[in-house]
């Protein structure tokens, strides 16, 4: 299940609101005829596409005398990997395009700059931005 109070998911959004890229739908919940209770991170539901963040979290264990990074919770373990598969394929099926994100993703500006591009793609025109001169900008 999603946690919606990601540091990821709230710097995504961030963008998504500095970039004015439409508003999306948060944890749309969708497969519910199949008995699914899936939900997608970020959704904008009139262009069939949906973003998920992914993480995880690392923990150090000790292996013998050596430390070794192990992943603990998140996206990352074999059960969560399978669950987001189910999901991702349903959605598919249902007709969804979904792009997945991890956090460097995000905060490189390569996850926002996808899903423009692929909002575009689906129809979406940007807002065009006012110019900014030198005159406007100070009196």
């Amino acid at each position: 299940m999603s946690n919606a109070n990601s540091i990821s998911e709230k710097l995504f959004e961030g963008q998504i609101m500095r970039y004015r890229l439409p508003v999306p739908v948060r944890e749309h919940r969708f497969a519910k005829a199949y008995g699914k209770r899936h939900a997608f991170d970020f959704c904008w539901p009139d262009y069939k596409l949906a973003v998920e963040c992914d993480g995880f979290k690392v923990a150090c264990i000790r292996v013998g005398s050596r430390m070794q990074r192990v992943i603990v919770s998140g996206h990352g373990t074999p059960g969560q990997m399978a669950s987001d598969a189910d999901k991702r394929n349903m959605a598919i099926l249902l007709g969804w395009s979904v792009a997945v994100f991890h956090e460097n993703h995000i905060s490189s500006g390569q996850a926002i700059a996808i899903t423009q591009r692929l909002l575009a793609s689906r129809g979406w025109t940007p807002a065009l931005l006012p110019v900014l001169t030198e005159k406007s900008a100070y009196g």
